[in-house]
């Protein structure tokens, strides 16, 4: 074997020890901590050739949609769920308490891995709960009740035959006995005397 070979193949193998990201499965999720168990789904190999499997990763920081002024999107794994977990690239023991230390000589040790999310092995289906920005439209779905917003709308809705929709000019209630709308209209008159009341369509 040439030696740019030997040096390529000992240059891979010290590549193939440093963990960037990694898919496990959880085992275990504290939803209180925002942490986590999880396993890997990769085997090393000893000098042997034997497989190994990775050790559990044990109470991971979970990440959350943190947004300040205590706004928070908090995550819901079960045991099972497919995650992406990222090993930082020094010790964050100190750091998670927003203290500053010196970088740890170990490097992307998988201690200190973070779970960035979760990642959905199929396509969505109607029996998930889920939140979408789609152009100038927020939908949000839980099973068969779905709220959909824009900006001059918002419609509720529980499966397909029973809606409400507000606009600024209208109320409609769509059930399955049929439609029916009311027209709105701005309040010009004094609380408790508007000056005519709401049309009622049909």
């Amino acid at each position: 074997m040439s030696l740019s070979r030997l040096i390529e193949e000992a240059i891979d193998k010290k590549l193939r020890a440093i963990p960037q990201t990694l898919l496990c499965t959880v085992e275990s999720f504290d939803k209180t901590k925002l942490t986590a168990t999880v396993k890997p789904l990769y085997k090393s190999v000893d000098k042997k050739g034997k497989e190994i499997d990775y050790p559990l990763l044990s109470n991971l920081p979970v990440m959350s949609g943190y947004f300040g002024n205590n706004i928070s999107i908090m995550p819901t794994f079960k045991k099972g769920d497919l995650v992406l977990v990222a090993c930082s690239t020094f010790d964050n023991s100190k750091q998670k308490k927003k203290q500053s230390a010196k970088e740890s000589e170990g490097l992307f040790g998988l201690e200190n891995s973070f779970i960035i999310g979760g990642v959905k092995p199929t396509t969505l289906t109607d029996r998930d709960m889920s939140v979408k920005f789609e152009d100038d439209k927020i939908n949000i779905k839980n099973k068969n009740t779905s709220i959909n917003m824009t900006s001059d709308e918002i419609e509720f809705k529980n499966g397909s035959s029973v809606s409400i929709k507000l606009t600024k000019t209208k109320i409609t209630f769509k059930t399955p006995k049929g439609e029916y709308n009311w027209d709105t209209h701005p309040h010009t008159g004094n609380l408790g005397a508007p000056t005519s009341p709401p049309i009622v369509g049909s």
